[in-house]
């Protein structure tokens, strides 16, 4: 069985973003609880990112209290 990529991939950094402003969360404020070396700039490019590290997913995931798998899967289509 193989995997057509031929449609689109799921956007994780959009779906980080997508979370984050349902839950009313700003950049600023899960920039502060991932913690000193996060600001809003680097939850900006994170959004970007069509792909986020496992490791960071789960961080993200546990603060907004939302599973994993909601970035890893989550489409609009």
């Amino acid at each position: 069985m193989t995997q057509s990529n031929t449609n689109h991939k799921i956007h994780q950094g959009r779906n980080i973003k997508r979370f984050r402003e349902m839950l009313g969360i700003k950049q600023d404020a899960l920039a502060f609880e991932l913690g000193d070396d996060w600001n809003q700039q680097k939850i900006s490019l994170l959004e970007q990112k069509e792909a986020v590290e496992s490791s960071l997913l789960q961080q993200v995931a546990q603060i907004l209290k939302v599973p994993v798998e909601a970035f890893e899967n989550f489409d609009e289509e």
